[in-house]
């Protein structure tokens, strides 16, 4: 039986000249130039990752499409998830027309790059929801700050059948050593089946000083509450570059997870994905 395939389930790519990419900050100094699959390709082969997954980098439909064609030159991008408004009234049509491709699996709705959530609580944006239920697309929740994950239960009781992608663990305060608030909610998360989690974003979230030690609890709780069939890995390249290289985030991770079962650990690392966003 052949092993899964090793997919990075959290990839961003961007191209400055285009001028999207407002998330991205003056002090960012190491993120401000092009990142492009030619740049990611040598990193995937020096570690042994088959495909990828393409997450928004910018509020604007524009990019998906950019991406969607960069998809066409490099084949290991496996999955796109791009940016939508999930309040716009001609969503579902706008949805179909991605869904043309099969690389698009799902959204990331992202506004002013989820420095407040609240705006999720709008019922405006329930169109949309449920258009990504009713079309089986997947929905990446983004949450800027760990205390904000109440919006995400909330969007998980009022749609149990949408598919939810929590990135990088909730953002907990690693750096600050911050847990419990981060894992009660985390924990009431989790106890939603549709609620999957991404092992991603953990080196930023502890920050320059980052420790193995330090960044065990939070890898253990979110393995405790989701399970080994209900995480997976992402590097969250490049913007995981303000803390390490891709091949320490790649350590890290199999690291944080060595004491797993190999077939836990092949989940997490592609499995996973592969199932989640129908690779």
């Amino acid at each position: 039986m052949s092993l899964a395939k090793v997919v990075d389930a959290h990839i961003h790519f961007w191209q400055l000249a285009k001028g999207w990419y407002t998330a991205l900050e003056p002090h960012m100094t190491i993120l401000l130039k092009d990142h492009l699959p030619a740049d990611l390709e040598p990193l995937l082969k020096s570690v042994g990752v088959d495909q990828i997954v393409v997450v928004e980098a910018a509020e604007t439909v524009e990019e998906t499409h950019f991406v969607l064609g960069l998809a066409q030159k490099y084949p290991f991008i496996a999955g796109v998830v791009g940016w939508i408004d999930l309040a716009s009234p001609d969503i579902a049509s706008i949805l179909r027309s991605l869904q043309t491709n099969p690389l698009y699996k799902g959204v990331r709705p992202c506004h002013d790059d989820n420095k407040n959530l609240q705006w999720m609580n709008d019922t405006a944006n329930d169109i949309g929801f449920q258009a990504l239920v009713d079309l089986g697309l997947c929905f990446d929740a983004l949450v800027q700050d760990f205390n904000e994950l109440s919006v995400i239960i909330s969007v998980a009781e009022r749609f149990p059948k949408l598919s939810i992608i929590l990135d990088h663990l909730g953002k907990p305060d690693i750096a600050n050593n911050i847990y419990a608030s981060w894992a009660a909610d985390i924990d009431r998360l989790a106890k939603h089946p549709n609620v999957v989690c991404k092992f991603s974003g953990i080196l930023n979230q502890a920050k320059a000083g980052w420790t193995l030690k330090g960044m065990k609890p939070y890898a253990d709780h979110v393995l405790r509450c989701f399970g080994a069939d209900r995480l997976m890995w992402g590097s969250d390249w490049p913007p995981a570059r303000l803390t390490a290289e891709y091949h320490v985030g790649w350590e890290v991770g199999h690291e944080l997870l060595a004491h797993l079962p190999a077939i836990d650990q092949q989940k997490i690392f592609g499995g996973n994905a592969t199932r989640i966003y129908r690779l």
